[in-house]
């Protein structure tokens, strides 16, 4: 009779080991994988929310600028470019808008964004007389107007956008920090 050798069962116990040690490997490179995707298209998308938010940000800030700049303007044809100007930014500032809110919001986003959006319509009901003032060649009351009603209520419009840039950039900084808690040294 022929004696069992006992290295058979080790080899095999040892590729046992290897295979499952090589499945647990594999399940693990996958979901890790997985997950850094996840993160990536966390920051992607919270990079474009706080681009979108900049954006909007800077428009609105011209918007003043250009409606301020058109009271100054005595010369009626420059004042019209200027004013034209000024809803040539209207029209971005929607596109951008609708880019922004077509993205995921949580509660916070959409809270900052409705109080933001309140400040918005004062700020544009306030710019709305004072279009009326400067088509009727009422430049000075339109300037007091800029500076006694409209200033105060853009204000408060800016620091909604800011808070909201704040919102983004902490939203950002977060995934990408857990990402780079997950690099190997």
């Amino acid at each position: 009779m022929r004696k069992k050798s006992v290295q058979v069962p080790i080899v095999i116990g040892f590729g046992l080991i290897l295979l499952i040690l090589a499945t647990v490997l594999a399940v693990n490179l996958s979901q890790m994988r997985q997950f850094s995707q996840h993160i990536r298209s966390v920051v992607l998308e919270q990079n474009r929310k706080s681009d979108l938010a900049a954006i909007m940000n800077e428009l609105q800030r011209n918007r003043y600028r250009s409606l301020l700049h058109a009271s100054a303007l005595s010369d009626p044809f420059e004042r019209d470019e200027e004013l034209r100007h000024y809803h040539d930014l209207a029209k971005e500032f929607i596109q951008t808008r609708d880019d922004f809110l077509s993205l995921p919001l949580d509660d916070g986003e959409m809270s900052t964004w409705e109080t933001i959006r309140r400040n918005v319509k004062h700020v544009e009901a306030e710019a709305s007389i004072i279009l009326d003032h400067m088509s009727a060649d009422r430049q000075e009351l339109a300037r007091r107007l800029i500076k006694t009603r409209l200033s105060p209520v853009h204000e408060r419009m800016m620091a909604g956008w800011n808070q909201l840039l704040y919102v983004q950039s902490e939203k950002t900084r977060r995934p990408s920090m857990k990402r780079a808690s997950l690099k190997p040294n």
